[in-house]
């Protein structure tokens, strides 16, 4: 997103979000000086700039029926706003060097054929560094646990009785699928650098 574009989005947060609860009452965590919580609302308007504005309306309801301090008229966490967020709406895939550098190594082809890759991904993205031997266990065993779910949901879903739920859960799980997919399949890749060995 250019900043132009930021800029525009971060208006649509301010003007869709934080202004309407903020005149409804919704006030600086008591912790926070004015300029702390600006600068807080600031950053928050800039991670919630991907969001689509009807999400966004439903993210100042989902804030504004959860507000902390005594009164629950306090501003909640930009991480605990921006963990409700990812539940409305997932964010733009990281395009960073990390994640398409590593997802193209040697071991993201391997977690591509064993079928990972998807873990592998969010791990990337969620941890900013390659896993180690420990993760990656951690990781082969959650891809397991996510087939397993899978299988279940598809056959629910054949027989008429998904809850809606899983059937949001497998949407998500088959669109970072084809993120990862896409990246991997990107013209020009190359292996990482030394071939990310630590994981292997």
């Amino acid at each position: 997103m250019d900043s132009d574009a930021l800029k525009v989005s971060k208006d649509r947060v301010q003007k869709i979000l934080i202004a309407p609860l903020t005149a409804r009452g919704m006030k600086r965590a008591g912790s926070a000086t004015l300029a702390q919580h600006e600068a807080a609302m600031e950053g928050l308007a800039a991670r919630l700039a991907y969001m689509s504005d009807q999400n966004l309306a439903a993210l100042a309801e989902v804030v504004e029926s959860h507000g902390q301090g005594k009164n629950r008229d306090r501003w909640p966490s930009e991480l605990v706003i921006c963990g409700w967020a990812r539940q409305l709406q997932e964010p733009p895939p990281s395009d960073s060097q990390l994640v398409t550098t590593y997802l193209r190594s040697r071991v993201g082809r391997q977690a591509r054929a064993e079928g990972w890759a998807v873990e592998l991904y969010l791990s990337l993205k969620k941890m900013g560094l390659p896993p180690n031997r420990f993760v990656v266990a951690t990781l082969k065993a959650d891809a397991a646990n996510a087939l397993r779910r899978r299988e279940r949901v598809e056959a629910a879903m054949r027989g008429g009785s998904a809850a809606p739920e899983d059937r949001r859960w497998l949407d998500w799980y088959q669109g970072i699928e084809a993120r990862v997919a896409a990246i991997m399949d990107a013209q020009g890749q190359d292996d990482a650098p030394g071939d990310a060995g630590e994981a292997a």
